[in-house]
């Protein structure tokens, strides 16, 4: 994950001294401000770098005067929250970081993702299967920006009239419905002739409007491609560094992607897709 710190803002030339330098100086501050009611006890400590992204530490004040740092990891705020049903949280096996998993209702699939707030799933002691809002972020090494595809009204009445459709069907193959269940399959299958027989004419890209795909060996990295809802251009405060936070909508999930400007191939617009590979955060509403 400390890959990872250039997406906030520390490129290729940062010094590991000074994330430590950042990390000492917040502990310290933490320290002084807190009494010793939270003695004993797991907290995370935020280093922030920007309105948008930051340095989380993860540790425990052993007393007053000592901090045991478990580890870190670089963050981007959550903007937007949906509601989920069967969320599933689970202890990684390296520390204690945690892992949540819900399911895409268009696709089916389930999100797996890095938990932000993993402080308020231990001190408050939820069961780690849930309903609650969900908001993911993310953070990326590398990516370009692409054209969107060409749309028009029809196009778009019918995409949410098939997505309204293809939710429900989901629903029922869930609850184990056979015939669900095959309509599906035969769907997939149509739908994969389609874009075979228009890969032999057209672009990958002109076909595929949005993607979220597992990648690699980490379950909680994705290719994704997605339409760019939103954007700004951050400083990191430390070292100058310009980043990209990028709002876009893949697959019908909302999420922000945080990126240094030097990993990034072209300008981000509004309407435009990015296509790159993230870390998936999540924030859960417990």
């Amino acid at each position: 994950m400390h890959n990872y710190l250039r997406a906030v803002g520390f490129g290729k030339g940062y010094i590991k001294p000074l994330i430590k330098a950042l990390i000492n100086r917040a502990i310290e501050k933490y320290k002084i401000e807190n009494s010793g009611d939270i003695v004993g006890k797991m907290v995370e400590i935020y280093v922030q770098l920007n309105t948008e992204m930051g340095i989380a530490i993860h540790g425990e004040l052993l007393n007053k005067e000592e901090f045991e740092i478990e580890y870190y990891y670089p963050y981007v705020k959550v903007k937007n929250y949906t509601l989920y049903e069967n969320i599933t949280l689970e202890k990684s096996v390296g520390n204690y970081s945690f892992k949540g998993s819900c399911e895409n209702g268009n696709t089916g699939i389930s999100i797996i993702f890095y938990l932000q707030n993993d402080i308020d799933y231990i001190n408050n002691k939820f069961p780690n299967r849930l309903t609650a809002e969900v908001g993911f972020s993310g953070l990326s090494l590398g990516g370009r920006i692409v054209l969107p595809v060409e749309e028009n009204r029809e196009y778009y009445e019918f995409y949410q009239k098939k997505k309204m459709n293809r939710n429900k069907t989901i629903e029922s193959a869930r609850k184990g419905d056979e015939t669900a269940i095959e309509n599906i399959t035969i769907e997939e299958m149509n739908d994969m002739n389609k874009q075979t027989l228009r890969l032999k004419k057209e672009d990958i890209l002109s076909i595929v409007e949005s993607s979220f795909m597992p990648y690699g060996m980490e379950c909680d990295r994705y290719g994704v491609v997605g339409k760019i809802l939103n954007y700004e251009t951050l400083i990191n405060k430390v070292t100058k560094e310009e980043i990209y936070n990028i709002t876009m909508n893949c697959n019908d999930v909302i999420m922000n992607i945080g990126i240094n400007k030097s990993d990034l191939i072209g300008e981000p617009k509004i309407n435009r897709r990015f296509i790159g590979t993230v870390w998936l955060q999540g924030n859960v509403k417990f």
